[in-house]
């Protein structure tokens, strides 16, 4: 049978299975054993490291594959020239992209480079091509994979608004829910993040502040991911009323509007 769980009690032991195993290969180095689990994960959100869902989902194919090989067969060089990350654009406007790609086995892949939106999916091929991209903030991601199944990428940020990166944006809903853990409650709050379209807002740091029933306060911050929504948990003992509520949210290119929806509550239990 079969289960789902989340959380460091079932994910810490399969880490250090990993960790063990790499160590069971003859690397005798801690930060080396680090590097090699953290470069070889599967992304489940933006490339790299981000505070949904950290470095990713672990390989360990790759992993024994990167500590095995003498040196391994090294990933791809992705490297996106155009346009330059940050940068913002009217609604409508055909945008140049424009990247590289070579592999020390394979040389030059540039041909062979995929492009791909968080908002539009995928969007080129190749080294070189134009397209228009809906209003909001894509995280633009160029990929590609070599014959060893390596796979090389490199990642920008754009916006793209009628005002031409002077838009707004809003809180869309504030979803508040409990769990328990032992003795304790852990208590969720979900914030989606939309511009003045509709379109989910990434990168957008929110700022909460949550009331206890005690009557004090815990506050926090994070960024939004590619759905435009960020998570935030709290654990307390304490039963009664917790209320939700966005005092800020803050963007490279996007005015934060409070409009009507910046906070809930939640009874617990």
């Amino acid at each position: 049978n079969y289960d789902w769980l989340q959380g460091t009690s079932m994910a810490a032991p399969q880490v250090s299975g990993l960790a063990g195993l790499l160590f069971s290969m003859g690397l005798t180095n801690n930060a080396q054993v680090r590097q090699i689990i953290e470069s070889t994960t599967d992304n489940l959100g933006p490339a790299g490291w981000d505070p949904t869902y950290g470095w990713g989902r672990i390989n360990v194919y790759n992993a024994v594959v990167e500590a095995g090989g003498g040196g391994g067969n090294e990933p791809p060089i992705v490297d996106i020239t155009e346009p330059t990350d940050g940068a913002t654009f009217d609604s409508g406007a055909l945008i140049s992209f424009a990247g590289t790609a070579s592999d020390t086995e394979d040389g030059d892949l540039t041909g062979s480079l995929i492009w791909t939106s968080s908002l539009d999916g995928e969007i080129g091929n190749g080294g070189a091509f134009s397209a228009v991209l809906s209003n909001g903030t894509h995280t633009i991601t160029a990929s590609v994979t070599d014959s060893s199944n390596s796979t090389g990428t490199d990642s920008i940020t754009v916006a793209v608004s009628s005002g031409g990166g002077g838009g707004t944006m809003h809180v869309s809903a504030i979803e508040m829910w409990y769990s328990r853990a032992g003795v304790n409650y852990i208590v969720y709050t979900k914030v989606t993040i939309v511009d003045e379209g509709g379109a989910p807002v990434s990168d957008a740091t929110v700022y909460l502040q949550m009331t206890i029933p005690d009557s004090g306060t815990a506050t926090g911050s994070a960024d939004t991911g590619p759905d435009g929504t960020v998570t935030f948990s709290y654990k307390s003992k304490r039963t009664g009323t917790y209320v939700s509520e966005v005092t800020d949210v803050t963007h490279a290119t996007l005015i934060y509007d409070p409009g009507d929806v910046t906070e809930a509550s939640l009874s617990v239990p």
